[in-house]
């Protein structure tokens, strides 16, 4: 049930941003865009979007989830059931902090700093390939209906 609530708000929201990207297209003159952009937009980063939007919907989810189990152990064992929540809070906020931790942390910080520089130019040479082949297949379509 929760999965096929989060697949239709996703759906809903590639429907608005393809409708967006359809009135932004049309309005436009005909010499001023590439056919294969206006696909690439309608298809990968619609995608992308998505693919990014779906993780929100885990967050709330598991709090909203988190309450409940807590509620209901706190009905089985009573006060005990704070035990686990003042361990995993002590856990998230004090851990980080010790010091024989700082070398994992800071070996994680900058392996994603590294990555994160190196994702712009690659993502960006993907895209283009993205684009070019959209683009060539949105151009052999319409002769597709003829085999």
């Amino acid at each position: 049930m929760y999965l096929h609530q989060v697949s239709t708000c996703l759906t809903l929201v590639r429907g608005i941003l393809i409708t967006s990207i359809y009135r932004q297209a049309t309005s436009v003159c005909v010499e001023d865009f590439d056919q294969s952009t206006v696909t690439t937009l309608m298809s990968t980063d619609v995608d992308r979007v998505g693919f990014g939007l779906f993780p929100i919907h885990e967050i709330w989810a598991n709090l909203i989830e988190f309450g409940f189990a807590t509620w209901l152990l706190a009905r089985q064992v009573g006060i005990a059931s704070t035990a686990p929540v003042v361990i995993a809070l002590g856990k998230l906020w004090f851990h980080p902090r010790e010091p024989q931790n700082l070398p994992n942390l800071s070996g994680a910080l900058i392996g994603t700093i590294a990555v994160s520089q190196l994702a712009p130019r690659r993502q960006m040479k993907w895209m283009a390939r993205v684009e070019e082949r959209v683009g060539m297949n949105s151009q052999l379509s319409p002769f597709l209906g003829h085999v």
